[in-house]
């Protein structure tokens, strides 16, 4: 079975290779909607906070890696909130909500196959993902944290 990632992969290959016009349309469209779905799945296999209904529901409170750290699925990600106008991660212990301490991460035992590898050059403009080729910004592979699941 294709999975979404490979179905986007594929929209991609052959929006390159294609010269007409109506079929360039059609593909952009197709590929615009596999990346919605893909976008979709990201989201659903992000670990959240199971301590409260609204801790479930609403994304205050996400899991992510420090910020000078590398995208790299084998370190352990960090719950953060946005503060400061929404532009800085701050990393946090307890559920805004409901005040329950957040809990731990560890390794899931069959991870997404499609895990955002990046390492950064010394030009920071040809960084890319390793997994998809893609600049690793827009990439449409799992991030890093989806390789994890709450530890309770």
């Amino acid at each position: 079975m294709t999975d979404t990632w490979q179905k986007i992969t594929a929209a991609i290959r052959e929006l390159k290779d294609t010269s007409d016009y109506d079929r360039e349309a059609e593909l952009e469209d197709v590929k615009d909607s596999l990346l919605e779905e893909r976008n979709r799945e990201i989201e659903e296999a992000t670990p959240r906070p199971q301590c409260c209904e609204i801790g479930k529901t609403y994304q205050a409170v996400f899991p992510a890696l420090p910020v000078a750290a590398v995208p790299d699925p084998d370190l352990t990600p960090m719950w953060f909130t946005l503060a400061g106008g929404m532009r800085t991660r701050v990393p946090v212990a307890f559920c805004p909500f409901c005040g329950a301490k957040l809990p731990g991460f560890r390794k899931k035992a069959d991870p997404p196959p499609h895990l955002r590898r990046v390492e950064f050059p010394e030009d920071r403009d040809e960084t890319h993902c390793h997994t998809c080729g893609r600049g690793w910004c827009c990439c449409y592979c799992d991030p890093p944290w989806n390789a994890w699941e709450i530890d309770e």
